[in-house]
């Protein structure tokens, strides 16, 4: 009996014991739970090395300054963002592989990223994950419209091509020559330059293109001077208006010289040393608002954090992610909220104030301007 009576005590004791096992183990798991609830996983898909790793950095750093930030003040309804970069090389098959470790390893409710070919090659997988996938430095025509959970955070030709064209017939000038980068991005502004220009009953006399790795233009530029136009359209990267607007002084071209929003911005205007003078450019409210609070706030916070002058594709990055953060709040951070939030967002953010139109376009200004000795002033 007494042996039986031990038993029991040993059977009672192992049992309590399995019991408490069990309810620690609940804690803890239930605990990992919670804790991976209370996060918010974002993928970033940028160019960080080889081409155009200028422009992923300073959209990386942004986001990195809007993840500080967001956290810092408690978080969306609790939660924490967390952001997994990747780097696509501004390759379209890097990025296909870095969506894919994305989606197997981090699960992430919303996926950011940059350039037109990385872009186009991953909104397939966007749709077919149900991921909302907001793009920034992406130019290309009509990105937005292919796909539902696709989002455009950036200029594009019909933001901005006509406001110059525009502006440009107004001051009285009618026949023009346009020097444009042979890719999506630059026949896009070509045509909606052209377009807008003709309906003001203007015409293009000459058109010439260049490639992305061209740093002599000055053959294209010779055709466009025999041409005689009063103006010249040029559409390209950063470096490409450096070069080009000091080989037009060069060859002697004494036309209107034009460009896009890109040449508004200060880094690039401190290495032209005095070459775009009389520029026509547009801008957008980031480099009119520097004493605005907020983007005064920001450019002091970059400069601290990263020891260098941020730029508009440094604002981008930060309102693309302050823009998923705005959605996370309204509808609930799941990607399909997220997707359904972004409809319903209205931000003032660092490039104006923000909102999606129905085909998950951003709508946002540009201004006409003109550079004088070295400063933008609004036309």
């Amino acid at each position: 009996m007494e042996g039986d009576k031990m038993d029991m005590k040993m059977k009672g004791k192992y049992f309590f014991g399995v019991f408490v096992l069990a309810i620690i183990f609940l804690v803890i798991v239930g605990g990992c739970e919670q804790k991976q609830e209370n996060i918010i996983k974002i993928g970033a898909i940028l160019p960080l090395t080889g081409p155009g790793s200028y422009l992923g950095e300073q959209a990386r750093d942004g986001m990195l300054l809007a993840q500080e930030e967001i956290n810092f003040n408690g978080g969306i309804n609790g939660a924490k963002i967390k952001i997994t970069f990747e780097d696509s090389k501004a390759d379209a098959k890097e990025a296909i592989n870095a969506f894919n470790r994305l989606i197997q390893l981090e699960h992430p409710n919303a996926v950011i990223t940059a350039f037109t070919s990385p872009t186009l090659a991953i909104i397939p997988l966007a749709e077919e994950n149900k991921i909302p996938l907001l793009t920034t430095i992406t130019s290309g025509p009509d990105i937005a419209k292919k796909g539902k959970y696709i989002f455009r955070v950036f200029t594009n030709a019909d933001m901005d091509a006509p406001v110059m064209a525009k502006t440009l017939v107004e001051n009285g000038l009618i026949n023009f020559g346009v020097l444009y980068i042979n890719d999506d991005y630059g026949v896009s502004y070509y045509e909606a330059f052209k377009k807008t220009v003709e309906n003001y009953n203007g015409k293009v006399v000459v058109a010439e293109t260049f490639s992305r790795a061209d740093t002599d233009f000055r053959t294209q530029l010779l055709k466009i001077k025999n041409a005689k136009p009063e103006a010249i359209y040029i559409v390209g990267y950063d470096n490409h208006y450096i070069i080009s607007f000091r080989q037009t002084k060069e060859l002697g071209l004494h036309q209107v010289l034009a460009g896009n929003w890109i040449l508004a911005s200060p880094n690039v205007l401190d290495k032209m040393q005095g070459n775009a003078e009389g520029v026509y450019t547009t801008t957008p409210t980031y480099y009119l608002d520097q004493l605005d609070n907020k983007n005064e706030r920001f450019n002091t916070r970059y400069k601290e954090r990263f020891n260098k002058t941020a730029d508009a594709y440094s604002a981008f990055g930060y309102d693309s992610l302050m823009l998923i953060s705005k959605a996370a709040a309204i509808k609930g951070a799941q990607p399909e909220q997220i997707r359904t939030g972004l409809l319903e967002v209205n931000y003032n953010g660092l490039m104006g104030n923000l909102n999606f139109d129905s085909n998950g376009e951003i709508n946002f200004k540009l201004y006409p301007a003109r550079i004088k000795e070295g400063e933008l002033v609004l036309e």
